[in-house]
């Protein structure tokens, strides 16, 4: 959804006047905001600023304020916009987030429990810290090696033919440097195949690797091209089709290196987990 803020400094009653460098409305808190100023009809986007210290033209967000420079001035046009939702869009006639399976936002600012847009099946957090900073507004993070959010099983959520897992995923210490590997997502169980479809980044290059199981217990995987770093934000795509190569997607790029091609019927699992070691926003999403 998008909240608009339009004023004219020096006749906008109770907006911000001559030689104010602060523009507060509680509307805007959370939001990821854009801001235009000018002198006309037609405004410009303004340069978002992480400081307020290094002289650049521009804006900078603090929750519900936004701190401008240079300060307003009389006749001033100003139009902000906070934004706390998005519609992921393509150039089909098909809305990308119709038909998921499941789809978590991660977005719930207080409590233990996270909820499926799709309202299949909620979650509930595990030792994971809520209303992080995400890559639109929160996101949940995970430090531990224990850890993690769980979905209960759910008929619908479980893959059941061809699937994709879809996650944002920021890493704030390296597999390599922590010692271990770490699973992103993935469908435990308590017996063998004990986790038949999982992402993992591995301990001994950073490598992004789907591995996904079929009902003979047959694992197949594909790996990424590159290593992750740590403090970026990626968007990772893993694909079964069901019929013919994995795919491995990072931040819209096929990554595939190592694809095995799939046979046979893909694995319907029990319970299903996500659970990470770095900071993480998702949608986590399943289709």
């Amino acid at each position: 959804m998008s909240y608009q803020l339009q004023f004219l400094v020096g006749t906008t009653t109770s907006a911000p006047g001559n030689g104010d460098s602060i523009l507060y409305h509680s509307s805007l808190a959370d939001k990821d905001i854009a801001l235009y100023r000018g002198t006309t009809a037609a405004m410009s986007r303004q340069y978002i600023n992480t400081t307020s210290r290094n002289g650049i033209p521009g804006y900078r967000v603090s929750n519900d304020t936004v701190i401008v420079r240079p300060v307003f001035s009389t006749g001033d046009r100003v139009l902000a916009v906070g934004v706390d939702s998005i519609r992921l869009l393509s150039f089909s006639s098909t809305d990308l987030t119709t038909s998921l399976s499941g789809h978590w936002r991660l977005n719930e600012p207080s409590g233990s429990t996270f909820y499926d847009e799709t309202s299949h099946q909620n979650g509930t957090t595990y030792g994971t810290s809520v209303a992080q900073a995400g890559i639109l507004n929160y996101c949940q993070s995970s430090t531990g090696t224990t850890a993690a959010s769980m979905i209960p099983y759910d008929a619908d959520v479980v893959p059941n033919g061809a699937f994709s897992f879809s996650l944002w995923v920021r890493l704030t210490t390296l597999p390599s440097v922590k010692g271990h590997s770490y699973t992103i997502i993935g469908m435990p169980r308590s017996t063998a195949p004990y986790n038949p479809h999982y992402i993992q980044i591995r301990q001994s290059d950073n490598k992004v690797r789907f591995v996904t199981s079929n009902t003979s217990e047959i694992e197949y995987d594909v790996e990424s091209s590159g290593a992750l770093s740590v403090d970026t934000w990626y968007h990772i795509v893993a694909i079964n089709p069901a019929s013919g190569t994995l795919k491995l997607y990072i931040n819209g790029s096929d990554v595939s290196t190592a694809a095995d091609t799939w046979s046979g019927t893909v694995y319907t699992t029990t319970p299903f987990l996500y659970c990470v070691r770095a900071i993480l926003k998702v949608s986590p999403s399943i289709q």
